[in-house]
Parts: structure tokens; sequence; C-alpha cells
């Protein structure tokens, strides 16, 4: 099947979302169960519990007695109350990461409440265009009544200026509400994450011409379940008989590249580039994030930086920031990708 389609459906109860290109499962999103931590996204009111020594950070308390690690804050003290933001799942034991940088999120444009500037998306390379957007947002924040910065997203770059402006004061509106409930004496949770519905309207609308199934048993209609299978398993196969493993660990991913069949010249710098152009959409379907090592089939020094370059340009284009670490002293790669979602293996789609 040709083309760019979204499904979107209701599974046991959880949202789901799909985007497949071409007939191939380019990503998947699944909402979280009611009972799990907060999810990324959510805000929440958190209470300073006390600061640990050593480390720049404090422990919070959330609603229903769950944990938060807050890092990089100053002015804090014991008892205060603050805005919080999950930022991604916690580690198995830890407590779940919260930060007082706070972004409402909208197709166009990003709002950070309490924060200062209008900037614009590095990806919108017009000049005209980029001085064009940066006055719409400035000439918004001038005339909202809450402090806050904004980026304007690569999205804008060929959308309507009356629909940008819409969702920004939409945006700043939701920001001002926030701001006036952790001053009164709001509910513990003050902004739900958005469901996986609205983030695959959100990230996938400028993907080229989008079709949308969102009728129910669209996952079963499109074979979804049966696209989802090969990413329950830790075997990557890759052109010309190489593969990959990827097991998570409890204190990271570890991904394994290997030639397999494959025993030509530039069979391992093959299989390196490979898996590199591949590596976002694996961790992407399966839901991982985290601390990733990369322990890549064995090449000279010399053509590392090819793969580097491929793991960038990968990495990119994928929705989810992640952070390409470099190598280590016995050769292997790292990086860090935000724990966003969580792994695809435990769910049920039939």
């Amino acid at each position: 099947m040709k083309g760019t389609l979204a499904v979107l459906d209701q599974i046991r109860g959880r949202g789901v979302a799909a985007l497949l290109v071409d007939g191939r499962l380019e990503d998947l999103l699944v909402d979280p169960l009611a009972e799990e931590e907060p999810a990324p996204g959510t805000v929440l009111r958190a209470i300073v519990r006390r600061r640990l020594s050593g480390q720049g950070a404090w422990l919070v308390n959330l609603p229903e007695g769950i944990t938060g690690h807050l890092r990089d804050v100053k002015d804090v003290a014991e008892g205060d109350a603050v805005m919080v933001q999950a930022t991604g799942y916690p580690e198995a034991g830890k407590a779940v990461p919260v930060s007082t940088r706070i972004s409402v999120s909208g197709r166009f444009a990003v709002v950070m409440p309490g924060r200062e500037g209008a900037f614009v998306s590095r990806a919108i390379g017009d000049p005209m265009r980029r001085k064009h957007l940066k006055k719409i947002a400035k000439d918004a924040l001038s005339q909202a009544d809450v402090p806050a910065g904004l980026v304007l997203r690569s999205a804008g770059e060929v959308a309507d200026d009356q629909e940008i402006l819409t969702e920004i004061v939409e945006l700043l509106e939701c920001s001002r509400s926030l701001m006036s409930m952790l001053a009164g004496s709001s509910p513990a949770v003050l902004r739900n994450a958005d469901c996986c519905h609205r983030i695959a309207a959100r990230e996938w609308m400028g993907k080229g011409e989008l079709s949308i199934d969102d009728a129910e048993g669209s996952f079963d209609r499109h074979g979804i379940p049966d696209l989802v299978l090969p990413y329950r398993c830790p075997r990557v196969n890759l052109p010309g008989g190489g593969f990959a493993v990827v097991e998570p660990t409890r204190a990271f991913i570890a991904v394994d590249v290997n030639t397999g069949s494959d025993v030509s010249m530039g069979a391992a710098l093959r299989a390196n580039i490979q898996l590199s152009a591949c590596l976002p959409r694996q961790l992407r379907i399966r839901g991982l994030g985290g601390q990733i090592v990369v322990d890549f089939a064995p090449m000279a020094k010399r053509f590392r930086e090819s793969v580097e370059t491929a793991l960038s340009n990968a990495f990119s284009k994928d929705r989810i920031s992640a952070t390409l670490v470099g190598w280590t002293g016995l050769g292997h790669f790292e990086l860090h990708r935000r724990r966003e979602f969580r792994p695809l293996d435990g769910m049920h789609f039939e």
C-alpha cells in the first residue's frame, strides 16, 4: 500500500496510533495505563522534600505518594510548592524525572510558561519566512498577560499565519491557567499528558499527504498487530545477511551488531551503517529510551566518522530528541534518548 496513513484506534480501553509509510510501520504510540506513573508531559504540583547532597538535585513529593527527581533548579527550599512536568518514565525502582522547565506543545508552536524569548526552529531555512514567523511570535507574546517563551516549530514553515496565531493564543491561555492553578488551591495534577491520538495529530500531520483511519477496528483492518510482531523480537534483520540484537537491561539498552552470513569485504561497515539508519525507528516502535550502548561490528577506526554521520542523519529526523555521546574506550557507541513511552514488550493488541 503506497502513501502515508495514520491508524487510530482503541484497544482494551487504551488509545493506540500507528503510522504506516508505504505499508511499513514507522511509528507506534500507546496511551499509558491509568495506574502507571505520570506520563511524560504531565504537569503537576510538587512539594520539595529534601536536597540530594552532591547531586544538585531534589526529591519532591508528587500526587498519589509518588516521588519525583528534580534536577538543575535553584532558589527552592524544603516545603516549597513548585510546578513540574514529568520528562520521562523512571527506571525500575527510581523516582520519576521531573523538571520545572514546563512546555506546552502544539502542532506549530511550543509555549514555555515563565520563560522569555521568541524563537524559530532551525529546520526552517528561508530567512524571510523565519523573520516573518518571529514577528508573529513576538507580537503574540507582547499581547499576552502571562510571562512565557515561545518556539515556532518547523510545521509553521508552510502553515497559514492565522492558523499559527490561533494555536499560539490557545497555548498561551493554557499557560496562564497553569500559572494561576499553581498559585491557588488547585488539584495536584494541573494538566494531564496529551493522549496518543493528539500526539499523532501534532507530530504526523506534516508528513506529506497523510490519510487517517480512525474508525473502530482500524488496527485489525490494517494488520497492525502482525506488523508489530517483529518488534517484540530482539533480533533485527539487516539487508545482505547482517543482523542486530536489541536487548533492554536494567541499566541500559544494549544493541549488538553482527555481519551474520555476509562475509564480504566491507561487511562490517555496511551492517553498521544499516543499523544506524534504522535504529531510531527500532527504538521508537519498541518504546525504548534512556541510555543506549551500541556494540558495532568490528571495523577500522577510520570508518567511525561514516557511522557517526549515519547515526546523526537518522536521529535528526526522529520526533524524540537524542544525544549522541560518542565512542567509549572499548569501541562502543553511547547515546541517550528520552524515555517517552513504555516498552512495547508486554503490550497486547490482539
